[in-house]
């Protein structure tokens, strides 16, 4: 990779998450949720770039426009285009129905949980209960970033 000026920026502000969340008193729970959206990259021109060849924002699009083909894509779509001296690109995430369940536990503020078939621990996550708003972090929570103001969360209501 070129290393004159690789600036790349992920930004999954504008996806948004519907869905269903049950936490339950015998410390089980399930979440279904389906994600919709785009999710931004800008990537500075030298860092597109594939075993040290450099590539085009033009050529960068085209990838993106194959990629979610595959059925494994987390994209169902995707393009990309020059502002500037930048190549952005827009790929929007598979709205497919997405599960996970499995055994939850409260740590000061901190959801601690074991996804079925994971570890303990694999998804600590901040947490805060105002009235009928649930906000929970959707950063697993690492050394680095304890303690510090949620980046990415989601707001569940109960109704």
């Amino acid at each position: 990779m070129n290393s004159a000026r690789c600036d790349v920026s992920i930004s999954f502000d504008d996806v948004e998450y519907g869905g269903h969340a049950e936490f339950n008193a015998d410390a089980t729970y399930a979440l279904t949720y389906t994600p919709r959206g785009p999710m931004k990259m800008v990537i500075g021109m030298p860092c597109v770039d594939a075993d040290g060849v450099s590539k085009t924002c033009a050529e960068l699009d085209e990838e993106m426009r194959a990629a979610p083909l595959a059925e494994e894509s987390l994209f169902q779509s995707g393009r990309c285009g020059m502002i500037g001296e930048d190549c952005v690109c827009d790929l929007f995430v598979r709205e497919d129905p997405r599960t996970e369940a499995g055994v939850w536990g409260v740590l000061g503020t901190t959801l601690v949980t074991q996804e079925d078939g994971e570890e303990w621990g694999f998804n600590d996550r901040a947490f805060c209960v105002e009235g009928s708003s649930f906000t929970l972090g959707t950063e697993t929570l690492t050394e680095e970033n304890e303690g510090k103001p949620m980046k990415r969360f989601m707001r569940l209501t109960k109704r």
